[in-house]
This record gives structure tokens, sequence and C-alpha cells, in this order.
């Protein structure tokens, strides 16, 4: 890879040799600064929570001093995922966590965007992962699910662990690669006991980069399997000489700056040292910013100017290491939050009043407008407090509208409202909105009760039959209150809504055309129609006092047939059947033939009583389902015969019977109804001039 690199790099010298030969402007191509540009994993749907992708990480080509600042683009998966570390240097590798293992049931494919952006130039890369989610959840190969493990943090060539085929698969059939962030540091090597031994490579002038604590992703393919196995390790550094070794008492610290701080007091890096070792200390990230004493570990900002939410965002880690002379001896964290310096003047939005007053007329919804300004970005606006569930605020422009109801004195309501800006943390302002809203000066009529009123009457009552009085209170002495259906829906036996209901607004009608009576009555029966009930939306209306606003009720209304006085014939009498069927010679045992059936019962009396069919005694070819009436043939047919099938409902509780006949012919195949000629050739000698006839 360093070889495609630098063959890349001495094109662009040429190309701007060239140019300068001709004496024209040198073109210089922007270069992605990734040494890999795309990369494509497969992963299963129960991939676990927290644990790295296992895709090969790019490495940055650049100065060895220049750093850049990581992120995902934004998309509508990237907030499931987290990149680590934030901020990485020439050579060094990311990973990238999953946050949110559930991300992984909602898409198949997931295309996430790393973008790289210099801290001290415009130099900038983008790297392209794409996820494959595998819907299936692929087998076994090793014993256990995770693997952890602990090592020393001395540089050596030392065997860290085993890891452990299952029976039956052979460690020579199994190609392995490590993923991760530190897999520069490890390799595996295959044991002829189906045993794999992780082995951690030397390190002499690199063990500072390497954290605490990290994990790897080994990938397993096998020869007979078409999807690879991933497997992650939790690796963790401990100590080994006794606890007598110098060692950070603190392995992550905690900083706390604003930005551009000159840091007044000094950060004292503390160390347990029982034996008094010389130590030096080494700062590894973020040189031209922060300083430390190598000798008394006093940790200091050099260069303010560059310590801004910007350059460095709010949060980043930097790492220290001590050193005994030869190796790196222990490493600690320290994690830095930077407040940014907040300019209220330029950049929180502002309100163009600290107080609102507006007032609405009666049936006007519109109140008023607020106004908010912000240099830097859009504006957001809420209503924070008062009167959340009869106001609205139009969020883009800031008019509040009133949805509440009306009364005969004016209200007065207070509302907080606020203007959010789209920076983050994002930034707010406050104001009060003082709302008035006039009164109507008379009392709207109000129904006494707001739950629905539900009846039940008999589908054959007639004109006249009264369905409900309602009452609506109206405090006003000239109050006229006028009854009336705003809406109707009907609905059939089977509850299917019915279409057209409005033209059923002529089966009801209100006692004295509804003015101050709420008695509503029917004027025609719904005898023979298919309905069986209706919702009726019913209003209340001061016709004295236009302004007034109407009141709602509902009216659900459940029609029932009354139980009829039908004979025990009529109870098993056959509805229209065919008198001949014809079927096919061809016909095997079990087809269907033809359904019968008696007329159908009325509801109240389906339950109680039971009809059975049957075949009249002889008919060995067909059979008849006692409950349903569905003849099937029983037997192979014989064509040229005419079936005279009978078939009897029989009453279980009257003993009642009713029968009825079915001819049933059977037609030949076409193939038997084809002419066919007795011989298959015939021979004729003819004599030559013989006269015709």
């Amino acid at each position: 890879m360093i070889m495609i690199s630098l063959i890349a790099f001495s094109q662009l010298i040429l190309l701007a040799v060239i140019a300068n030969d001709d004496h024209e402007a040198p073109n210089f191509i922007e270069m992605n600064i990734f040494d890999e540009t795309y990369a494509s994993i497969t992963v299963p749907k129960n991939y676990r929570k927290n644990h790295a992708l296992p895709f090969a990480s790019p490495s940055i080509i650049a100065d060895v001093e220049e750093s850049f600042r990581l992120s995902l683009q934004q998309t509508e998966y990237s907030n499931a995922f987290t990149i680590i570390p934030k901020i990485i240097i020439t050579g060094q590798q990311f990973d990238i966590i999953l946050d949110d293992a559930h991300i992984l049931n909602a898409a198949d494919k997931i295309t996430l965007q790393v973008e790289a952006k210099s801290t001290s130039s415009s130099r900038q890369g983008i790297f392209t992962l794409d996820i494959n989610v595998n819907n299936g959840v692929n087998k076994r190969l090793f014993e256990a699910d995770e693997y952890t493990f602990e090592m020393s943090t001395y540089s050596r060539t030392v065997k860290i662990g085993t890891i452990k085929l299952i029976n039956g698969i052979s460690a020579r059939d199994v190609k392995y690669t490590i993923y991760g962030s530190m897999a520069n540091y490890f390799s595996l090597e295959p044991k002829v006991d189906n045993n794999i031994e992780l082995i951690s490579l030397e390190c002499p002038s690199e063990c500072h980069k390497i954290p605490r604590q990290f994990a790897l992703m080994i990938r397993a393919i096998s020869d007979n399997r078409k999807q690879p196995y991933d497997i992650p390790l939790s690796i963790k550094f401990t100590a080994n000489d006794g606890g007598q070794r110098p060692h950070f008492k603190k392995t992550v610290i905690s900083l706390n700056l604003k930005e551009k701080s000159l840091m007044n007091n000094p950060l004292l890096i503390e160390v347990d040292n029982p034996d008094n070792v010389n130590v030096t200390f080494i700062l590894n990230d973020y040189n031209r910013i922060f300083e430390i004493n190598e000798k008394f570990g006093v940790l200091s900002i050099q260069n303010s100017e560059l310590l801004t939410v910007d350059n460095l965002g709010e949060h980043f880690n930097m790492s220290l290491s001590i050193s005994n002379g030869k190796n790196i001896i222990d490493t600690a964290i320290i994690m830095v939050t930077l407040n940014p310096i907040i300019d209220q003047q330029t950049m929180a939005p502002k309100f163009s009043h600290n107080v609102y007053a507006f007032a609405a007329k009666p049936g006007e919804s519109f109140v008023g407008q607020v106004l908010a300004q912000s240099s830097d970005s859009d504006i957001t606006y809420r209503i924070a407090e008062g009167g959340a569930t009869l106001f609205q605020i139009n969020a883009t422009d800031g008019r509040i509208f009133y949805y509440g109801s009306l009364s005969k004195d004016p209200r007065n309501y207070e509302l907080k409202v606020v203007a959010i800006d789209e920076s983050s943390p994002p930034y707010i302002d406050v104001a009060l909105v003082q709302v008035l809203i006039a009164g109507l000066g008379s009392s709207p009529a109000k129904f006494r009760t707001k739950e629905p009123v539900s009846v039940t009457i008999n589908k054959t009552s007639g004109a006249g039959t009264m369905l409900h009085q309602f009452t609506a209170i109206d405090a006003d002495p000239n109050a006229k209150v006028m009854y009336s259906i705003n809406s109707l829906k009907a609905y059939d036996d089977l509850g299917n809504l019915i279409p057209d209901s409005s033209q059923l607004f002529e089966h009801f009608r209100f006692r004295k055309n509804g003015l101050n009576d709420g008695t509503l009555q029917l004027t025609k029966s719904f005898k023979n129609t298919s309905i069986m009930a209706f919702l009726a939306n019913i209003s209340a209306t001061d016709i004295s006092h236009p302004a007034e606003p109407d009141d709602k009720a509902e009216l659900i209304v459940q029609l029932i047939v009354p139980e009829e006085q039908i004979s025990d014939a009529d109870l098993i009498k056959f509805d229209q059947s065919r008198s001949v069927i014809e079927i096919p010679e061809s016909t095997i045992p079990g087809t269907y033939i033809y359904t019968v059936n008696v007329k159908p019962l009325p509801a109240n009396l389906a339950g109680s009583h039971r009809i059975v069919y049957s075949v009249s005694k002889g008919h060995r070819a067909f059979v008849i389902n006692p409950i349903t009436g569905v003849i099937t043939t029983a037997a192979k047919l014989r064509t040229g015969i005419d079936y005279n099938l009978t078939i009897t409902a029989t009453n279980q509780n009257t003993q009642m019977t009713s029968s009825t006949s079915i001819l049933i012919k059977v037609i030949p195949s076409m193939k038997q109804r084809i002419p066919v000629f007795p011989n298959e050739f015939y021979i004729f000698n003819i004599t030559e001039n013989v006269p015709s006839g």
C-alpha cells in the first residue's frame, strides 16, 4: 500500500513539472487522505452491541505531525454507530462501534461514510463502508461466543491466549483475519489440536499508542461454509511485577477547560512510584497545544489559540505515558471537556419583545405572531408552558392559534414560548405571551351530558317512536335552542358502513322542528331495510346569538329483530336449488357437486334449531355433509346412467322433515363422443378404365 501511495505521489510531481514547463499554473489535485476509500462487510442480525465492526481500517496518508478529526456523515442510521478514536494521525487506524444493535433488524443494508478533516489544513477524505445484514445466524465455529484475555504492558512477543474450534473442524481448514485498530500488533498461529494461539508482537517504539483495554475482531472462513464467522476478543493490560512498578494513580483523568483557556491552575499528574524509579512523562497527543513537564508530570497549555471547539470538538481524549527510559511502563487517558465561549449577542436567538400581548375575537383562531432572530441558524418555536392543549404555534414562523372553547365572559391566558436554534447544544430564548380571548356576551348552549347516548329499538318500530330526548342548557333569557342532525352513519347486519347514508335523514325528525325541543322521533320504519345500527351526530345551536358556537352530542341506535312466529314446517323449507346437474364421466370420487340448504333462519332462532341433511338410501355414488349440505361423489360414475337424488332436511329439535330432488346426469367424456372408424385402415382394388359407378 505504501508503494502505491508513493507512485501516486510521484505522478502528481510529474504533472506539476510538465505544467511549469508549459509556463502554466500547476493544477493541484485534491487527494483523498485515506489509503483505501471503500470496504464492504456482512454481519448477522444478532451482531453484538458495543463491538467493533469487522472491517480492515484504512490508514491516513499525511505528514507525521498532522492530525485528522473523524466523524460519521449524518444519515438515517449513523446515530447507531460511534467512531473510536475521534482524532487520528498518520498510520493510525480506527474502529466503528455498534451502539444500537436493534438497527440491524430495521435495515438489510447500511452505508456509513467516515469523514476525516485535518485540524491544521484543508486536507480531507471520505471512507465508505457498506454493511450488509445477513438474515441468517451463522452456525457456531468456536467453542465460545467471545474471548477475554489479559496481557502485560511490557513490549515483547508472547502468547496471549488460546482460541479453540469446536469438535470436527480442523484449524488447517480455516482462514483467519484480525480486524481492529490494534490489529497490527497481533498475529494468530493455528495448531494441530484445533487450537489457535493469539500472539502479541513487539512494539518498542509504538506501545504508547495501545490503550489499556481494547477489542479485536477475528473473521474465520471455513472451506465448507459460505458465510464468514466473526468472534470478538477483549484484551486488557495488567501489571505482572508484584505491584512495585510505577503506575498512574488514575488511568482515566477528567479535565474541564474553557475555549482558549490559559489553564491558570496546571494539572499535576500523580504516579505511584514505591521504588523511586526515574520515570519520564510523555504526552502522546496534541503536543502543539499542551505540554507536560517530563520530570514532574505537570500538564499545561502552550498554545491557547488552538484550544477551540471548532478545532477539537467539545470532547476529546489525550494519551499520557510514563517511561523508564527503555520501555513504556504505564498509560493513562485524559478526557477533556471543552466548554465553548457563548456570544449571546450574536449567536443565541433573541425575541423582538420580552412580553407579547394579543387579543382575539370570538370565533377567530389566529391570535398573533412572535418573532425571534438568530444570525447563525434557523429557529424553531415551541409552547413551553400554559394552555398547550388550547393553543398551537407554527414551529416555523411563530404564529399562534387558539382552538379552545368560547364562553360568555372573556378569558386571559399566559403562555411561555421558546425559540430554539439548530446549534449543538441548542441556544434558546424565552418570551411571555399574554392572550385575551374576548367573550361572547352570551352563554352558548351546552348539552347536559357529554357521554354518547345508546338506544336499542325493534327494527319494526314505526313512525312516532321516540329515540331519545336531548337537553341543552342555555343561560341566556332570550335563547332559542335549535336541535338538528349534523351527520349520520348507518351499518348493515354484517357491520359494514352503508356508503350513502344521507338518504336516511328522512327517517328522523325532532318535535317542533327541533326548536327548544330535543325529542328525536322516527318518521319511517327500518323494517324492510338492511340497516341494523346507525350513529347520529346531534348539534344544539342558539339561533338568537349566531356568534355562539354549537355543541355536539352523539346518538348510537341499535336495531333488533323481534322474534317471529314461524311454523316448524317453514323452518326447514329448502331454498331454491337446481333440478338438473350435469357432470363429466371422468369425475373422480370426492369431487364437489353441489350445495343444498334450507332457507336461512332468523337470528333469534338460528341458535336453537339444528338442521341435518341426508341422502335417500340406496345411493352409494354420492354423499352429503350433514351440517353444510355439500354433495360430493363417493364412487366412480358410469356413463348413460342418471342419478335421481333425494335430499332430506331434518330439524333435530322438532323432527320435522322436508325433501328436494336433484337429477344428476353423467356426460360421456369428449373422447368417447368423437366418431371412430371400425377399422384402422382400408384396402381398395381399382381396375383401370372401369366406368364410373
